[in-house]
């Protein structure tokens, strides 16, 4: 694959982005409790659970390194992948970009437990289909991939030869239940893919409308242009 091997040197690291938030938070939660406690912090460290809000971080830090992996491994050869990729001009990241035989894919990966149920909230007359996770709309999570995608194809949008390069989104669910041996089937809302590993890997691959070569010349164009965060 032309571009492959600079695709590859500036891959990035998968959760890298998460994984400083939440080393940033948790270093914040220490100072409140020296501040509140003082010697006895440590104490009252140990007697508190930690909070929830930080420690979301570091689960999202271990999805997107779960997904990473898997993605890398069942896709070896046939697609080249990017991890937490800086979106111009916004303080949000790009988790996963995927180009492979079916063009791009931009992936937010969200280790989220509980069952993934598509549920259509609109009344008679119009349709309102959301995602559920454990009981809890996770519909936002689709509408901010909008300028995710965006970001990317205006990365090559000025490269020859690119610009009509399909970029479709996807939100992979990494913990959570879709039935049994994950029976469940993937579903889209406003054209972005809500999914597990195995279905988005399927995803990635197929249909073969990209080649070898282009997979590498876009790889590079956005490893360049997005850079890690």
């Amino acid at each position: 694959m032309e571009g492959a091997e600079l695709a590859l040197a500036r891959a990035g690291t998968a959760g890298a982005g998460a994984a400083r938030e939440h080393a940033r938070r948790a270093a914040r939660d220490a100072e409140r409790r020296r501040r509140r406690w003082g010697k006895l912090a440590p104490l009252a460290e140990l007697l508190s659970a930690p909070k929830q809000s930080t420690e979301a971080w570091a689960k999202g830090a271990i999805g997107e390194e779960r997904l990473a992996a898997f993605l890398e491994r069942e896709l070896a050869g046939q697609a080249l992948l990017l991890h937490d990729r800086r979106i111009p001009g916004r303080r949000s990241n790009i988790d996963h970009v995927a180009v492979g035989p079916a063009g791009v894919w931009v992936i937010d990966a969200k280790r989220y437990e509980g069952t993934v149920r598509k549920r259509d909230v609109g009344g008679w007359f119009r349709s309102d289909v959301r995602v559920y996770v454990g009981g809890r709309d996770r519909t936002p999570l689709v509408r901010k991939l909008a300028a995710q995608v965006e970001a990317v194809r205006a990365a090559l949008a000025s490269a020859p030869g690119l610009a009509g390069i399909p970029v479709r989104a996807a939100v992979c669910f990494t913990a959570s239940d879709w039935g049994f041996l994950d029976l469940g089937r993937p579903f889209e809302i406003d054209g972005v893919l809500v999914t597990f590993p195995g279905a988005l890997r399927d995803a990635i691959r197929t249909p073969e409308i990209v080649q070898p070569d282009t997979i590498g010349r876009i790889a590079a164009r956005l490893a360049v242009e997005l850079a890690p965060a």
